[in-house]
């Protein structure tokens, strides 16, 4: 794993993604293709992928050899994945 230089360190980095949203002509049968064939399996609200992250995240911690950095419980996060219909306007006014 290849070392944050000290201007990377001073404006921080990205430490996981909130959500992955789109939407499909078919998102009915779109949905179906992904629980199939890659397990993921959108409910009423979609789907979510947790995921833990270290409580420190300096390059120290984050440097191979140290797996217990991703042990950490208290702190999992999810990143949301969810497929709606293609017609799906979320900010029209009603």
């Amino acid at each position: 794993m290849a070392r944050m230089t000290e201007h990377q360190q001073q404006r921080g980095r990205i430490i996981g993604i909130g959500g992955v949203f789109f939407k499909s002509a078919d998102h009915e049968r779109l949905r179906d293709w992904y629980a199939e064939n890659l397990g993921i399996v959108h409910g009423k609200d979609g789907a979510g992928f947790k995921w833990p992250t270290v409580s420190d995240p300096s390059p120290a911690n984050a440097s191979p050899g140290k797996p217990e950095s991703h042990d950490d419980t208290a702190n999992e996060y999810l990143t949301a994945w969810s497929i709606f219909p293609g017609a799906w306007e979320p900010y029209r006014p009603e």
